[in-house]
């Protein structure tokens, strides 16, 4: 239901198939304005290699294997089979090259925003204020990580079931049947296959109970008053049980897959109180990226340190925020609405189950602030809802605004089409980086520039030298130019912060290898494949320690197995003696 009686434009049914049309051709006309540059990016070496473009099993396309493998894996960190398996459909559909892939990601961004639009204007009746709120969704600058990078299918495919999931829950509302709620099921079980960020989805449909839907209003023949609306909340919410036993279940395989992938931080690397004030300090950074988004970077590191009055701060504007959605929330529902919809989509990802070393992230924002575009488009447009004169105005500030953004986003968009770009720009709005640092000494060593390379990974270890990929880096880099005896001793630095880490296990090995100490680089190997049973690189190089060693049948099933894993590596059926990979 909508917060009062349609406006002329919405009312009238002529024209209104037409009105829909035209205004889905301009939202997709901005999304192509701002994203069709990423047919012509690359990978870049941040998950993607991961996901695409170094994952044997991705590249190997659509098989009954492959997908058992989707099913199965806990590769990632993240349960998300439907994820892979999209992955796997476009290297099937179009090769592995990036351009296909990066568009693929720009038609779902596309997809979730017509989702939106129409969504929006089913559930409230108002077709340009749900128009509004969809082209701040299409164009803000905080929703290009999503888009504009490979490896972050996994959270525009996840939404996409997610507004599937609400589009089919508005039908169930209206005419509640076991049919169409098992259909909100599904698509709700598939959102979670692609990502488990939707797991809050119950409390988000209790939200759209209240508004837009007003299923907690009297219905007429029924008795008002406190009790009443008691006994509906109660059935809302116990309507909800099978969809929150989902996100139950999501939740559980998601902190098994996290943690045995090495992600999930415990208490004891960061405090509850650091998490917190993380928290409450990343929810104001979200509100200032959102109002002034000039600072955008792929990775902020979490602080060591919060001040006392960051935190003091954004309690204040948080308690502030909330205070007022409250006291309006009678004459609008949609202000409290919409701020409760991003507090509540934010919970997963805003800290408190501390994942890796980063404060927040752009990509976090992605559903979240959809709840604050709504409250925005309905609350902007009320001053200039009265006279001709007055919508006018209203009509070209809304324009210059998406315009605004549309210029921004695309900026922020093509920073991705150069990771070089890319991690230059996050060294300087974030400062001390170590990502940033570390990717930078990648590209240079694939350039074959050696000491730009070292500066970098140095750089990366200064900045915080319990990170283990600087260490292994340096050492691949001193190994290049042959060092072997320093980058022995920096792989051992690295397995000494992650004894589990099978890159720097087959690292190793090179240099073992590179110092005559075959024996050693094959225990070195068999720990790589124990960790890692499908690291072609370790089974190769296994293969060329044995044939080092005279062991030809040894060395051919290695060769065998690493070609296996890697389709069509043309050094696993040449093999030639002596050569090794990092």
């Amino acid at each position: 239901m909508s917060e009062g009686p349609p406006t002329v434009d919405e009312a009238g049914a002529g024209g209104r198939g037409a009105r829909f049309l035209a205004i889905a051709l301009l939202l997709s006309l901005l999304v192509a304005g701002v994203y069709g540059q990423v047919g012509g990016h690359p990978y870049i070496n941040l998950d993607d290699p991961d996901y695409v473009s170094e994952n044997g099993r991705v590249l190997g396309g659509l098989s009954a294997g492959n997908v058992a493998w989707a099913f199965s894996t806990f590769q990632a960190a993240n349960w998300h089979p439907l994820t892979w398996l999209s992955h796997m459909a476009d290297v099937s559909l179009f090769g592995a090259a990036p351009g296909p892939q990066h568009l693929v990601n720009a038609v779902l961004h596309l997809a979730n925003v017509l989702l939106l639009f129409f969504g929006l204007s089913r559930m409230t009746g108002a077709v340009w204020r749900s128009a509004f709120a969809a082209a701040l969704f299409a164009v803000h600058p905080l929703n290009v990580e999503s888009v504009a990078w490979i490896a972050e299918r996994k959270n525009l495919l996840s939404t996409f079931f997610l507004l599937l999931t609400i589009g089919a829950y508005s039908h169930y509302a209206s005419d509640r049947s076991i049919r169409r709620y098992a259909m909100v099921a599904l698509l709700f079980a598939m959102a979670l296959m692609c990502k488990p960020m939707p797991v809050t989805l119950p409390l988000l449909l209790l939200l759209l109970d209240i508004w837009p839907l007003g299923r907690l209003d009297a219905r007429s023949g029924q008795v008002a008053g406190a009790g009443a609306a008691r006994s509906r909340l109660i059935r809302l919410v116990a309507e909800k049980l099978p969809l929150l036993a989902l996100s139950i279940a999501s939740s559980a395989v998601t902190l098994v897959a996290q943690s045995e992938g090495g992600a999930l931080r415990t208490l004891r690397m960061v405090p509850l109180g650091h998490r917190i004030a993380n928290a409450l300090v990343s929810h104001a950074k979200y509100l200032s990226d959102a109002v002034w988004p000039s600072a955008l970077a792929p990775y902020y590191p979490l602080p060591p340190e919060i001040p006392a009055w960051q935190v003091a701060a954004s309690v204040a504007l948080l308690a502030g925020l909330t205070s007022l959605a409250v006291r309006v929330r009678r004459t609008r529902p949609c202000w409290l609405s919409g701020w409760l919809w991003y507090l509540v989509a934010m919970l997963p990802v805003i800290g408190l189950v501390q994942v890796g070393q980063a404060a927040m992230a752009d990509r976090y924002a992605y559903v979240p602030m959809i709840g604050l575009f709504v409250a925005f488009s309905w609350g902007a447009s009320e001053p200039f809802s009265g006279k001709s004169p007055l919508r006018i105005a209203g009509a070209i500030i809304g324009i210059a605004l998406i315009a605004a953004l549309s210029m921004v986003s695309a900026r922020q968009a093509a920073r991705w089409g150069d990771g070089e770009r890319l991690y230059l720009h996050t060294r300087s709005v974030t400062g001390d980086n170590w990502l940033a640092s570390n990717n930078l000494g990648l590209i240079h060593e694939a350039r074959g520039d050696y000491r730009k390379a070292a500066w970098f990974f140095r750089e990366a270890i200064r900045i915080d030298p319990r990170e283990p990929g600087s260490w292994n880096n340096l050492g691949m880099v001193l190994e290049s130019v042959g060092e072997s005896t320093e980058a022995v001793s920096l792989y051992r630095e690295a397995l000494r912060r992650d004894p589990e880490s099978a890159e720097a296990w087959n690292n190793l090995a090179v240099s073992n290898n590179s110092l005559g100490r075959v024996g050693t680089a094959i225990e070195n190997l068999r720990e790589a494949i124990r960790l890692r049973p499908e690291y072609p690189d370790a089974w190769f190089n296994l293969g060329v320690a044995f044939r080092r060693l005279g062991r030809n049948p040894d060395a051919d099933r290695c060769f065998r197995e690493a070609q296996r894993i890697r389709t069509g590596n043309a050094k696993a059926r040449s093999a030639p003696a002596g050569e090794i990979l990092r």
